[in-house]
């Protein structure tokens, strides 16, 4: 986004979904895929999806 929170390409249509791929508890426990940055976006995911849920995707990538 840019600085003054405008959206760079404008604003998102009536029609926008929000799609959060591969949100795994794996990824904030202490395991090899860790990811150090989720605790930091993780409430902004909360709010996102918490705003819109009929408009929130999750997606689980299966091994």
């Amino acid at each position: 986004m840019a600085k003054n929170d405008d959206l760079r390409w404008g604003s998102l249509g009536q029609n926008a979904v929000h799609i959060c791929v591969d949100m795994q508890r794996i990824f904030a426990e202490t395991t090899e895929w860790k990811m150090p940055w989720l605790p930091r976006v993780l409430p902004n995911i909360v709010l996102i999806a918490g705003a819109h849920p009929e408009r929130t995707i999750f997606t689980l990538r299966s091994v």
